[in-house]
């Protein structure tokens, strides 16, 4: 299983905020597929398996700045930036939350194998 991380501010961001409330859920399971792949990219694959994904939805997307132009394929905005690559980050998650003696919850990854 992977994670998608999305921060507090994602659903006020300008961007978003132009979307209607379907392409804002169509949006969510085209980041949710590209998370679960670990690979930002939109093409005809990603079409065919996140339900109701068409061409004018990705023209739309890309026309409000989600999706940027990277070869011949299209990827999401920013993503590196927000979803790295990191295989390191539960096991620095557990470590801090030790740190902080209980003040969050603890052993939320507990039973996930990594």
């Amino acid at each position: 299983m992977t994670w998608l991380r999305i921060d507090d501010g994602f659903a006020a961001h300008p961007k978003i905020g132009k979307l209607s409330d379907r392409d804002f859920r169509i949006w969510v399971r085209v980041l949710c597929h590209c998370a679960r792949y670990e690979d930002p990219t939109v093409d005809e694959a990603t079409m065919g398996e996140v339900k109701d994904l068409t061409e004018a939805r990705v023209a739309r997307y890309t026309e409000l700045g989600l999706l940027d132009p990277s070869g011949a394929a299209l990827e999401i905005h920013d993503w590196v930036k927000y979803l790295p690559k990191d295989k390191t980050s539960a096991e620095r998650q557990a470590n801090w939350r030790a740190r902080r003696n209980g003040r969050v919850t603890a052993n939320v990854t507990e039973g996930i194998e990594f």
